[in-house]
């Protein structure tokens, strides 16, 4: 599996822009066949404090995505406009 290695405000600007300028966007289903979904929903805060949704999964406003930062294979998410990023 793919681990959290940084989001886009922890990063540069330029790793950022390269990464984005050539991802391709992915189905969610795609994206946690490689990063754990329980992981996720954890660094997020889903399934606690009766939030309605229970998985970020069910959350359209995220979007997900394959692509290369610093030249390696990764995964990432969107989530308020923030990139975080699975290597």
């Amino acid at each position: 599996m793919k681990e959290y290695l940084i989001n886009s405000v922890s990063s540069t600007a330029e790793l950022i822009d390269t990464m984005v300028d050539n991802a391709k966007q992915i189905e969610a289903n795609t994206f946690f066949k490689q990063v754990s979904l329980k992981e996720v929903n954890e660094m997020f805060g889903y399934n606690r404090y009766g939030k309605q949704l229970s998985s970020i999964k069910k959350d359209y406003h995220v979007a997900y995505f394959k692509g290369k930062y610093e030249n390696q294979e990764c995964y990432y998410l969107v989530h308020s406009a923030i990139e975080y990023i699975y290597v």
